[in-house]
């Protein structure tokens, strides 16, 4: 910013100092001077003639900063536990400068073993759990992609163990009193729960064991942005005519690969019991029935 300054009366010659209100100053009659920060300043001209007479004046000026270009911090994290480093983007983990208005495409790759979670930071909320995602400058940015190990993989070895189902398990029962993000999400095999808020239940457990068995695949993805299979409605409780003697459990209703709808019974004293029947209730514009098929009774469960 460009000052000019003039005298008369007096004696000259004439001396001039200059306070620029940001702690800057000159001894110039007609300075120049640049201002780092935004904002409103006094600026204050003194002159004094050569007889030590002294005049001053002053103005308030309004200084806008001109930045041509913003910087963006790109990182990768992964969660805890984990044996490794989980990912990368592109571009690779640093600092970068951009123009001011430049929209900024950056990638999350994950590593063999691990899935791309979520971005944190800078990130709108709608393009935070996407792979790719546009970064507009218009101010410093900061993000960072995070990566956990794969859905199921709860104990962060890179593998579905046995370990992963008694993990979950435990989450449940909340023998793991504090699990890290990684291991929540990955222990809601089901979505049953959200991408912010997993829910954990015996069902993801029976899972992720039957994952290792072989038996089937997982039912999500653990992003729970999705589900594998049909969608659901919330099952609904209604209290259950008991007969003496006879405890009847229906537990963790969820739909299989091959998209039929699996009702684990439980009775831990079947020969007390001649028959029972139950009504499945669900919303018509989501599923159609199309019959019910009832299983061999597992006389391996049976608690003689």
């Amino acid at each position: 910013m460009n000052f000019t300054a003039s005298a008369s009366g007096g004696t000259s010659p004439y001396s001039f100092s200059w306070d620029f209100g940001d702690g800057g100053s000159s001894s110039a009659q007609n300075p120049s001077h640049t201002y780092t920060n935004a904002g409103t300043y006094n600026v204050t001209l003194t002159v004094t003639d050569a007889q030590s007479g002294q005049a001053l004046n002053s103005l308030t000026i309004t200084a806008v900063v001109s930045i041509s270009t913003y910087q963006l911090a790109v990182s990768a994290t992964t969660g805890s536990p984990a044996p490794g480093a989980g990912g990368t983007t592109d571009p690779s983990p640093g600092n970068y400068s951009y123009s001011v208005g430049n929209s900024v495409q950056v990638k999350a790759i994950p590593n063999e073993n691990y899935r791309f979670s979520k971005w944190t930071g800078d990130v709108s909320g709608s393009e935070a759990y996407n792979e790719d995602v546009t970064i507009t400058m218009d101010k410093n940015k900061s993000i960072s992609a995070y990566f956990f190990t794969k859905c199921g993989d709860v104990t962060g070895d890179l593998s579905i163990t046995p370990a992963d189902a008694q993990a979950a398990f435990d989450i449940f029962l909340g023998i793991i009193s504090n699990p890290t993000d990684s291991e929540k999400e990955n222990a809601d095999v089901n979505c049953s729960g959200t991408k912010t808020e997993p829910d954990i239940t015996p069902g993801d457990a029976q899972a992720i064991f039957e994952k290792f068995l072989g038996i089937n695949d997982l039912p999500c993805d653990c992003s729970c942005n999705s589900r594998s299979g049909s969608v659901l409605s919330p099952i609904r409780s209604t209290p259950m005519r008991q007969a003496p003697g006879v405890n009847l459990i229906i537990n963790d209703i969820r739909v299989d690969q091959g998209g039929e709808v699996v009702v684990p019974i439980i009775v831990d004293n079947p020969f007390n019991i001649k028959a029972f029947g139950f009504d499945l209730l669900f919303p018509s514009e989501a599923l159609e029935f199309v019959g019910v098929e009832r299983s061999e009774l597992l006389d391996d469960f049976y608690q003689k």
